[in-house]
């Protein structure tokens, strides 16, 4: 698994970038905050503060690197169904928005 070190994070239609610091080269990484991914399989790769809100998710397996396949993305205000493990675990917008993720 790669170092990933944020050197500049931009916001356009909720979807993020970081750069990777490999080797001194700098590569471009779309994410998005879970609330706007789409059906398909994901990776985590940061999620929001709070002690409460971390020990949550990773209670349902969601950390960072965890891999997972959106299965419903709630597009009329509903929760986010995830496949995770074999389970499917359903998220509210509010959580998922804390939830940053990349395409695999």
């Amino acid at each position: 698994m790669s170092k990933i070190t944020i050197f500049k994070a931009e916001l356009t239609f909720n979807s993020y970038c970081l750069f990777n610091n490999s080797g001194g080269m700098k590569q471009k990484e779309h994410l998005y905050s879970l609330d706007r991914a789409e059906k398909g399989e994901y990776v985590v790769v940061s999620l929001g503060s709070g002690r409460g809100f971390l020990r949550r998710l990773a209670d349902l397996g969601i950390y960072p690197g965890a891999r997972f396949s959106v299965v419903s993305s709630g597009r009329g205000g509903g929760p986010i169904i995830l496949s995770i493990k074999g389970s499917r675990i359903g998220i509210g917008r509010g959580m998922a928005t804390r939830i940053i993720v990349k395409r695999m």
